[in-house]
């Protein structure tokens, strides 16, 4: 598994240490912020049994219990430290792992792991409840490191949250997807809900979890304190609003010959300058360049002269319907066309991107070393203010797709596009969610009437 131990983008020179361990037979599971191990392989890598795996499960929340309202570990939950700025969490991480080999040996442990199984004894009701859970809860029970992490609620409710630095989205969809067919193949007849370890059946094999343990020096207590102030003020701050659009879906925006995905992207700035009255400036679309051996993803920037004509027009009173639908299907066009050339790796963003940090070091190296003036013109400037941050990435595996904004100022935008409906998961830094979301809800309508009837959009503000 891929992870950081500093943050790549540092100012200061650090080494960065990529970890992959290839040859991991265990998992880490977390319950009431206490952490535990157990192998799910053998040495012949054949799995545990669903047996075992329930038991050492069951065991794990029952020992797990007695720290839940007392002893200290209950007061320093660790995983709080992930939360915290990368620099800040690497000093803690330090200190943590030099103090004591215990600690050394947690760490190593949970560094390992496939993956993290957290064990969450929370009850979210709806989507929007949901969403918020599997995204940041309450910064507690997790440890946000790995690049993987199985949330699965007291109520069955369950979700993955990624970490992205060695992944994108559509991998971690694919992870979910095989999760979600060998569920659906391998339907339990007869589900083991046992009450207390008691009533499990005997052991099979003789694995055992074991808990990992930490010895934390005063300097990480307070900033595991600090960590906790920090995020919970950062959750009161971050609002998080589901759309679920059955006006229309895939088919019907096919049957008037446009992309979805690019009509969307449209209504993403419709709604902007519905619910702002100015255009939304930088615009991110992450896009994925797979045809490429290791390829990642690419930026697609939507806001092109087109898209602002296409808003202008849509503003226009005297605007004709057919005049409206011409500068939708070009702005829909020529996004198509920014598509396609990121897909076959003519994008820019992150060549320039690249650019930018290898200057940036540099300077660090060589001093009078100055940074290439594209690098401080405003326009660079502007362009990496992502405003609008969106993603597409769904299927049938998925009920919702999100992330939070990566501006102050701005929206985390994930939707997943299906035949008759869409979904959409908006998160906000400054409690606009909600408003966007009508605003939305709003354009998708406007358009829909506007493709269907030859209703025109008149792009004002609306009530929200």
């Amino acid at each position: 598994m891929g992870r950081f131990l500093d943050q790549c983008v540092s100012l200061v020179f650090a080494e960065i240490l990529f970890e992959t361990h290839y040859n991991s037979k265990h998992i880490a599971v977390v319950s009431y912020n206490q952490y535990y191990s157990f192998d799910v392989l053998d040495n012949k890598l054949k799995r545990l049994n669903e047996e075992d795996i329930a038991r050492h499960l069951q065991e794990i929340i029952e020992d797990s219990w007695k720290y839940r309202d007392h002893a200290e570990e209950s007061i320093n939950p660790i995983g709080l430290l992930t939360t915290e700025n990368r620099d800040t969490w690497a000093k803690h991480y330090g200190d943590l792992k030099n103090h004591d080999p215990i600690n050394a040996k947690s760490l190593s442990i949970l560094n390992s792991a496939m993956f993290l199984v957290c064990l969450d004894d929370a009850t979210p009701s709806g989507l929007e409840e949901t969403s918020r859970w599997m995204l940041h809860a309450d910064g507690r029970n997790r440890w946000f490191d790995k690049s993987i992490q199985l949330i699965i609620c007291q109520n069955g409710k369950s979700g993955i949250n990624m970490e992205h630095t060695g992944m994108d989205g559509h991998t971690v969809l694919r992870y979910a997807t095989d999760i979600y067919n060998h569920s659906v193949r391998n339907r339990c007849t007869s589900p083991i809900t046992p009450s207390s370890s008691s009533t499990m059946p005997q052991p099979v094999t003789k694995t055992k979890w074991v808990k990992l343990e930490w010895v934390i020096p005063s300097s990480v207590k307070a900033g595991i304190e600090r960590a906790g102030r920090k995020i919970n003020k950062f959750i009161s701050t971050t609002s998080t609003e589901v759309l679920h659009f059955t006006g229309y879906g895939r088919r019907f925006i096919m049957n008037h010959k446009m992309s979805p995905d690019a009509l969307i992207q449209m209504s993403f700035q419709l709604a902007y300058y519905k619910l702002h009255a100015k255009l939304a400036g930088s615009t991110y679309e992450s896009v994925m360049v797979k045809g490429f051996y290791h390829g990642r993803t690419e930026c697609c920037r939507t806001l092109t002269p087109e898209v602002v004509r296409f808003i202008e027009t849509f503003s226009d009173i005297t605007a004709t319907p057919v005049q409206q639908i011409q500068a939708l299907k070009r702005a829909v066009k020529q996004h198509g066309s920014v598509i396609k050339a990121c897909k076959t790796g003519n994008g820019v963003d992150r060549h320039l991107y690249g650019l930018f940090w290898l200057s940036k070091q540099q300077q660090q190296r060589y001093p009078g070393y100055e940074l290439p003036e594209i690098f401080n013109d405003v326009g660079w400037s502007r362009l990496r203010h992502d405003v609008l941050s969106t993603s597409n990435c769904g299927g049938y595996a998925l009920s919702l797709f999100g992330f939070g904004p990566v501006v102050d100022d701005g929206f985390g935008i994930g939707y997943i596009i299906k035949d008759s409906c869409m979904h959409f998961n908006i998160t906000s830094f400054h409690k606009q969610a909600h408003a966007f979301s009508n605003a939305l809800n709003l354009s998708l309508l406007e358009i829909g009437s506007l493709l269907e009837d030859q209703i025109p959009v008149r792009s004002i503000k609306p009530r929200l």
